[in-house]
């Protein structure tokens, strides 16, 4: 059996306003390709469906597109959990009605253990989930069994332990898991892009409670990575979500099991760069970039009308930041009481100093006169 192992779609996701829909249609056009030509069986999807827990109809309808074209058009199986961004309760919507057409999904737990058989292989799905439900839901089996859920770990390492009775021996056993995993020792770092799971407390769950399965497909983290054991994988974002993504590579990752588990990745086409610049202005527009780049331009100088004029060639300037250095003036000083003793010429150069700016001869001279009420009597 041939998986394609994909997590945070985050459709219907906007970059600083800008709608990233069509890049997420060209993506999905590339998958049917990849999932036609390595005869792919089963799609997975950990989590992070939608960009928002409500998404629009414009990211409903393309995903019902993407669900009808991989099951009913191409015949193949969808397994998919729900991740922090969704909502578990809208997708758990005709759950049972669409795993008749090879669609299963999972976003509550309405039971501790969600488990489907494809082709003689177990896919065990663990959907994102805050312990808080967990303990509401199933607080009278916890009290008999005398079990406390403090954190996020403590929790799924009671949800995974559930499933562990169910797994047969001689199956190949897949589990689904959108959260942050990392193994013995790691240090739990995340990505800018990545928002977290919960306020206070622990958030992250050792790798070594998914000990006994043979694959695990995790969500959550952008970047497409293993943990520490080579078959726990992130198969990361297929599209850069965020300009602390912007020197990740994106992969297709495709898992064959059979008496092993084979990994292969595949780089997904990057349809618009992203690309993060620095300098003034007219060394940007003089620079050799895409002209429908997504941009992040950090200005070394203040200037007017800034982004009108980068846009001028640039389309998809998405952030505009500034790193000017004060002048050396701006570091001085002023007390209250000398506030009195300077000319509103000097008050000015000291203010537009500490942003980097240098007013001009005219701009001064602008100045002395206001301060002197000369345009005033014009």
């Amino acid at each position: 059996m041939k998986l394609l192992h994909l997590a945070d779609l985050h459709i219907g996701k906007k970059l600083n306003g800008h709608s990233l829909i069509e890049d997420q249609r060209a993506f999905f056009q590339e998958m049917y390709a990849v999932v036609k030509a390595e005869e792919i069986d089963v799609i997975l999807i950990a989590g992070d469906i939608y960009d928002r827990s409500v998404p629009s109809e414009e990211s409903t309808t393309l995903f019902d597109d993407v669900i009808h074209t991989l099951c009913v058009e191409m015949k193949r199986k969808v397994v998919a959990i729900a991740g922090n961004h969704d909502s578990a309760v809208r997708l758990d919507f005709s759950r049972n009605l669409l795993a008749r057409q090879g669609f299963h999904i999972v976003g509550e737990y309405r039971e501790l253990v969600n488990m489907i058989e494809i082709e003689g292989v177990q896919f065990f799905l663990f959907p994102f989930v805050e312990p808080v439900v967990i303990r509401e839901r199933y607080k009278a089996l916890l009290e008999a069994e005398g079990v406390s859920l403090s954190d996020y770990h403590e929790t799924m390492k009671w949800i995974v332990s559930k499933s562990y009775p169910h797994m047969n021996a001689n199956k190949k056993c897949v589990a689904l898991f959108h959260g942050f995993v990392i193994g013995t020792g790691e240090n739990p770092e995340k990505e800018e892009s990545v928002k977290a799971l919960s306020v206070g407390g622990k958030e992250y769950v050792s790798e070594e409670i998914f000990a006994p399965f043979d694959y695990v497909a995790l969500g959550h983290l952008h970047g497409a990575r293993q943990v520490r054991r080579e078959r726990f994988r992130y198969s990361g974002s297929p599209i850069k979500y965020s300009f602390s993504e912007k020197n990740q590579e994106k992969f297709f990752t495709i898992v064959e099991v059979g008496s092993e588990i084979d990994v292969v990745q595949i780089p997904i086409v990057e349809r618009i760069p992203m690309v993060e610049v620095r300098g003034n202005v007219t060394e940007i527009l003089s620079m050799d970039i895409a002209p429908k780049s997504y941009l992040k331009v950090i200005l070394t100088q203040y200037e007017l009308d800034a982004m009108n004029r980068l846009r001028s060639k640039y389309e998809n300037v998405l952030e505009l930041g500034m790193d000017i250095k004060s002048l050396e003036s701006s570091d001085k000083i002023i007390q209250s009481s000398e506030i009195g003793e300077l000319s509103l010429v000097e008050l000015f150069q000291h203010f537009t100093e500490s942003v980097g700016v240098e007013l001009d001869t005219i701009e001064q001279e602008y100045i002395e006169m206001m301060s002197q009420g000369v345009l005033g009597e014009r």
